[in-house]
């Protein structure tokens, strides 16, 4: 199953330990990791994971970090867009205090997914009818207006085109709300949390339902909502003993599309990508476990 993925792209450096703003002070960092990342990257490594086919079309840069991508992208047998910006990967650096309180510092100016061309999508746009857009991406002017055109081009071509506004990177980025308003009314099925959706005008939210569009809201441990212009979806959440919840939003979103597109109705996707999203909770680390792991999971979980 195709689908052409755009979204940001990106390295998480996170130092863990006492720290304090002090001047002239040396930090020493008790834990640390570094991991690629973004939500376009997620999902991406989530659908292939599930025996999907992504083509990841943002630009990677040329650099050390870039490269990693690539490496990845290969092992994971993910297509990518073979010509690399010259701009640097975006790295995101977060400090977390003993007590788990966490300051973020992002270098997300002029990075290499901001080198997104509408002319490229163009030139691919007739193998595929399947479109995922990550609004992470959407964190300054120039890459805006190239994702709005896109979308333009995509729905003039019949392309579905899948949202999920991610409003928690770009909430206080300029434009950054127009943009998903613009993305927002051309999508065919939008992916969002309680407070995500909260962000979008209501009348936008019920003109996209009324149009036959869905419109898929992740509760987290609460479980998930989905609303359509017939009827409304819920289905409560997993107990599980979660770990590490980074990704679980981006393993959800993949494994309803497959299901989705696979011809299962909105409850049916709707209840298996839940049960793949709290499983994926229960390892350390961005975790997609398989469709047969899903399955087993959730035949286990009816039993008890």
């Amino acid at each position: 199953m195709k689908m052409l993925v755009i979204g940001d792209n990106c390295f998480d450096v996170v130092l863990k330990g006492k720290y304090s703003m002090k001047n002239d002070k040396n930090n020493i960092i008790e834990q640390h990791s570094m991991r690629p990342a973004g939500t376009g990257i997620n999902f991406a490594l989530a659908f292939s994971k599930i025996n999907g086919n992504p083509y990841y079309f943002t630009p990677i840069s040329k650099d050390h970090f870039g490269d990693f991508f690539i490496e990845l992208f290969n092992e994971n047998k993910i297509l990518f867009l073979k010509k690399r910006s010259n701009r640097p990967t975006s790295l995101i650096f977060a400090l977390v205090d003993n007590a788990g309180k966490r300051v973020t510092f992002a270098l997300i100016s002029k990075c290499s997914y901001t080198d997104i061309s509408s002319a490229e999508f163009l030139k691919i746009s007739d193998n595929y009818n399947s479109l995922y857009i990550s609004s992470g991406i959407n964190t300054e002017k120039k890459v805006q207006i190239e994702v709005v055109k896109i979308v333009e081009m995509a729905k003039k071509k019949g392309i579905k085109i899948f949202f999920d506004p991610q409003f928690r990177i770009g909430r206080s980025v300029k434009g950054f709300l127009e943009t998903n308003i613009a993305i927002f009314k051309s999508a065919d099925i939008v992916f969002a949390n309680e407070q995500e959706i909260k962000d979008f005008p209501l009348p936008i939210v019920k003109n996209k339902i009324a149009a036959n569009g869905i419109v898929v809201i992740k509760k987290g441990s609460k479980g998930a909502e989905a609303y359509t212009k017939h009827k409304k979806y819920w289905i409560d959440g997993i107990p599980v003993i979660a770990v590490d919840g980074i990704g679980a939003g981006d393993v959800f979103n993949a494994v309803f599309l497959m299901t989705y597109l696979k011809g299962k109705d909105v409850y049916e996707s709707l209840k298996f990508a839940n049960y793949a999203a709290a499983l994926s909770t229960t390892h350390v680390g961005v975790y997609t476990p398989t469709l047969k792991e899903i399955s087993k999971f959730q035949i286990n979980f009816r039993k008890k």
